[in-house]
Order: C-alpha cells, then sequence, then structure tokens
C-alpha cells in the first residue's frame, strides 16, 4: 500500500489538475498492482500449504521409515535366532554322526570277535592301538606335596593338570582359537604366558601377562608365519630356562612337531599339556608312534581324558578315541607309579569337551 500511495502522489504533482483520463489510469495502475499484491499473497498462502503438506509427508515417511527399521531389526533378530538354532542342530547331528560311527564300530569289532576266523589281535590296526596304549600308559604320581586340578573352562579348553605346575612361572600357549581360559588362570597364578596362532587376527581379552605372536607351530621347514619351538624359545630369551610349563592344541599338527623335536628342548618343560588328535586319520598315523616315543623318553602321562567331540574306534579288547586330552611330567621330577588298566573319567576333575554329549569311558588301556 505504501508503494501504491507514493505512485498516485506523483501522479497528482504531475497532473495538477487531472482529467477523467488521467485519473482512470491512475486508478487502473493502482488496481493492477492491487491484484498482482493479492496474487503475490495467494501464491504464497500456496506455496506455505505446499511447505505444511510436505512437511507433514516428511512426518509420515519418517514414521514409516522407522518402522522399516524396527522390522528390519525384528528380522534381524529373528534370522540370529534361527542362526542359533540351526548351529545347535548342527552340532547335535555332527555328534551323533560320531556317535553313530562310535557304534558301528563296537558292533562291527563285536561281530569279528564272535567269528571262529577271526584274528583281530594280530591284526595291524590291533598292534597300532596296543602300541599307542603302551607308549601312554599312565602313572600317578607319589607325594604328598602335589594335587590334580582343572585349568580353564570346565568344557572344551580345560586341561587337568599337577600343581605346582612348574618351577618357572612361564607357560607356552599354542593354539589359541576364541578360548583362552586356560592362558587366563595361569597369567592369574603369575605366569607370564607366551601366546602362538597363526588363524587368528588378535586375542579375545588382553592381559599385561600375554605375548602373543601371530605365528604357528611347525616341525618342518620354517616360514614368517611358522615357526619351530626351539626358535621361538630363543627368540624370547629363554634358551637356558628351564622348568617352563606348554600348553598345546594345534589340531593334529602336534604329530610333526614331537616327531622332528629333541629330547633336550622337551626336558626345558617340567609339564606338558597337549590335546592330541586324529589317532584314527590315516594321513597322520605315520607320525603318531615316533611323536610318542620321542615324549615317552623325557615325560610320563599322569592323566587321560577323552575329548567326547569326535568318535570312538574299537579293535579287539582295545579302543582308541581321535582326541584325546594328555598330560605329561617330566619323568626324572617325580615319583612315578603306575596307574591302574582302566581309564575311566575323573567326576571330580574331567569334564565333558562337548556338554550336551556323554563323556566316553577308554576302558582298559
Amino acid at each position: 500500500m505504501k508503494e501504491q500511495n507514493k505512485i498516485l502522489k506523483t501522479l497528482r504533482k504531475a497532473f495538477p489538475a487531472s482529467s477523467k483520463a488521467t485519473q482512470f489510469y491512475g486508478e487502473a495502475v493502482l488496481n493492477e498492482m492491487r491484484d498482482n499484491e493479492n496474487l503475490k499473497q495467494e501464491q504464497l498462502r500456496q506455496l506455505l500449504n505446499q511447505g505444511t503438506l510436505l512437511s507433514d509427508r516428511l512426518t509420515s515417511m519418517g514414521k514409516e521409515l522407522t518402522q522399516l527399521l524396527n522390522q528390519r531389526t525384528l528380522l534381524s533378530n529373528r534370522l540370529n535366532v534361527m542362526n542359533n538354532v540351526l548351529t545347535q542342530l548342527m552340532k547335535r547331528c555332527a555328534w551323533q554322526e560320531h556317535t553313530i560311527n562310535s557304534i558301528f564300530s563296537l558292533l562291527q569289532n563285536h561281530v569279528a570277535l564272535s567269528s571262529q576266523d577271526s584274528d583281530v589281535a594280530h591284526s595291524d590296526y590291533y598292534l597300532y592301538i596296543s602300541r599307542i596304549h603302551e607308549l601312554m600308559k599312565c602313572y600317578e604320581v607319589i607325594s604328598s606335596s602335589v594335587e590334580k586340578v582343572h585349568c580353564g573352562l570346565r568344557q572344551d579348553g580345560g586341561y587337568v593338570q599337577i600343581k605346582p605346575y612348574s618351577r618357572t612361572p612361564i607357560a607356552y600357549s599354542f593354539g589359541i582359537g576364541d578360548s583362552i581360559s586356560w592362558d587366563k588362570q595361569m597369567a592369574d597364578e603369575g605366569y607370564q604366558i607366551y601366546m602362538y596362532d597363526h588363524t587368528i587376527s588378535s586375542l579375545p581379552h588382553s592381559n599385561p601377562a600375554y605375548h602373543w605372536k601371530r605365528i604357528g607351530l611347525t616341525g618342518g621347514e620354517e616360514s614368517d608365519e611358522m615357526k619351530n619351538l626351539s626358535s621361538l624359545i630363543e627368540m624370547n630369551g629363554h634358551a637356558d630356562t628351564n622348568g617352563m610349563l606348554l600348553k598345546m592344541d594345534i589340531e593334529g599338527y602336534e604329530w610333526g612337531v614331537f616327531s622332528n623335536i629333541s629330547s633336550s628342548l622337551l626336558e626345558k618343560f617340567d609339564q606338558i599339556v597337549i590335546e592330541m588328535h586324529q589317532f584314527t586319520n590315516p594321513i597322520y598315523m605315520k607320525q603318531v608312534i615316533p611323536a610318542l616315543e620321542t615324549l615317552n623318553r623325557t615325560h610320563a602321562v599322569v592323566h587321560l581324558h577323552i575329548n567326547n567331540h569326535d568318535e570312538m574306534m574299537y579293535c579287539g579288547d582295545l579302543s582308541l578315541p581321535f582326541a584325546l586330552e594328555v598330560t605329561y611330567v617330566k619323568r626324572d621330577l617325580y615319583q612315578l607309579e603306575q596307574a591302574a588298566k582302566y581309564i575311566l573319567p575323573d567326576m571330580g576333575l574331567d569334564y565333558r569337551n562337548r556338554p550336551l554329549g556323554p563323556d566316553y569311558w577308554a576302558g582298559k588301556w
């Protein structure tokens, strides 16, 4: 309106004795300006309405997006639950397969023994198992100053050991995976743990006592990723250190390590705990006896426990598991007496590696 009044005053000054034509022209100009202003106001109202509609639509889309995200989270949670259920089913199926294999082996063996033509005791497989049993005779430590204890998880990853564990609080741990319960307990009891596993990118948690490297253990040719035990001991400045502790769980590669190791190197360890694998796998069977002979020269078995994740095989009156947890002690440190011939799980110390499955009994050993 201010602009219109200004124009009207300008016309009156220019045409003091304005005629009707002049007045008509001025009113026409003013009317056009009023129409333009009304049009702009209408356009502004439309824009504001459109802005309100757009804002409402965006709010509605935000709600829809939130619902979609919630649905996606719900679906993801359901998928995780289904995946966990499927994983458990697969584990159950795997264990059932091992159980069926064990039962089949037992029945097959029973049929063979029932046959008058059977000569199981002279078969290569029977002689192989018999030699393993001979090299892994179990002994009792005769001393009131030591005791057997369970270290680590009360399932897979835990081991039975003689306590005191060793004269020097240094432990070498090979094969870490995602379970370091044993390493943690040893660290809590004052040990420095030298940990090696080339199959993981990091440890599940840190500890000032952990000295971890992404290196694997081999009994053969070395590389940047794989080293011999002697090289690692020298690397850590322990070449002149004795009375250490060794733990190993390397999925069958232990046979190559122990079949190519010196007795002088093994004598650096007061106690060795191992999960031995692949006893019944033809790929490793040629290495098993030489490895056990090497261990047997300096150390004696004081505890055996069968890993129930895998099958048991039977031949004649002997049995052989696929995997076995073994505790060795240095022979010259203890007074040893041969244990009973029948090896059963010690209910106060042994725990099922697979909690949902029954434990195996080694029986006659």
